[in-house]
C-alpha cells in the first residue's frame, strides 16, 4: 500500500514539476502583446471571439465569461463584447450536420465577425482543421487573429498574428498552461481598468507585431 502511495506521489510531484517548468518558460511578451491587443479591441469597441474543441472549449468558455462577468461587472459604464462559438450547440450541430464539422466556427464567423473585431482560437495541437479554418477566413477580412497552442504549435502558431505557443508535447498540460495565461491575462487587465492605467497608444513595434492600424 505504502509502495502504491510512493509510487503516486513521484508521478503527481513529476507532472506539477513540468507545469511548473512549463511556466518558467512561456514568452512573457507575447502574454503582454495579447494584453495590448484585447484592450486595443475593447477601446475601439470590437468584439472578442473565443473558440476550441474538448478541453480547450471549456478554457474558450471560462475565458469569455471572464471578459463577460469578471471584467465587465462591478460598475463599469464600458464592457467587453466577447462570444465563445463552442457554445451555442444547436448552431454547432445544425452546421457538422448539413455542412461540415471542420466550418463549425467559420459559419458563424461570417455572420459577425469585422476588421475590427479579435478572434482567439485555442488549440492543444495547433492542427485542428475547424480552428484552421476559422484562422484562414478571419485573416482574410483582415481581423486581428490570436492561436494559443501546444506541442509544435501546428498551423495555428504560423496561421495566427500572434501566437502564445506551449511548447510541451503534453495535451493536459497545454490546457492546464492555457488556463493559467488567460488568468494572468484576466488579472492584468484588471489591474490596468481598477487603476486607469488602460494603454492609449501602443508602442509602434507592437502595432506592427500585432497588425494595428498605425
Amino acid at each position: 500500500m505504502n509502495a502504491t502511495i510512493d509510487n503516486m506521489d513521484q508521478e503527481i510531484s513529476g507532472y506539477l514539476d513540468k507545469i511548473t517548468s512549463t511556466i518558467k518558460n512561456l514568452d512573457k511578451t507575447k502574454i503582454s502583446h495579447l494584453v495590448e491587443l484585447i484592450l486595443s479591441i475593447y477601446r475601439n469597441d470590437g468584439t472578442i471571439f473565443v473558440f476550441g474543441n474538448g478541453g480547450s472549449a471549456a478554457t474558450a468558455g471560462h475565458f469569455c465569461n471572464d471578459l463577460l462577468k469578471g471584467l465587465s461587472h462591478g460598475g463599469r459604464n464600458k464592457r467587453f463584447k466577447a462570444m465563445c462559438l463552442n457554445e451555442n450547440i444547436a448552431t454547432m450541430m445544425s452546421i457538422a450536420n448539413d455542412s461540415s464539422y471542420e466550418e463549425i466556427f467559420t459559419e458563424q464567423l461570417k455572420n459577425f465577425l469585422t476588421p475590427n473585431d479579435l478572434v482567439i482560437a485555442i488549440s492543444g495541437s495547433g492542427n485542428s482543421k475547424n480552428i484552421i479554418h476559422a484562422l484562414e477566413y478571419s485573416n482574410s477580412i483582415n481581423a486581428k487573429t490570436v492561436a494559443l497552442c501546444g506541442y509544435d504549435g501546428g498551423n495555428a502558431k504560423k496561421l495566427a498574428n500572434l501566437s502564445i505557443h506551449v511548447n510541451i508535447n503534453d495535451m493536459e498540460a497545454s490546457e492546464d498552461l492555457h488556463i493559467i495565461i488567460f488568468h494572468t491575462i484576466k488579472r492584468v487587465i484588471e489591474n490596468h481598468l481598477c487603476l486607469g492605467k488602460i494603454i492609449n497608444n501602443p508602442a509602434p513595434q507592437e502595432r506592427v507585431l500585432l497588425k494595428l492600424p498605425t
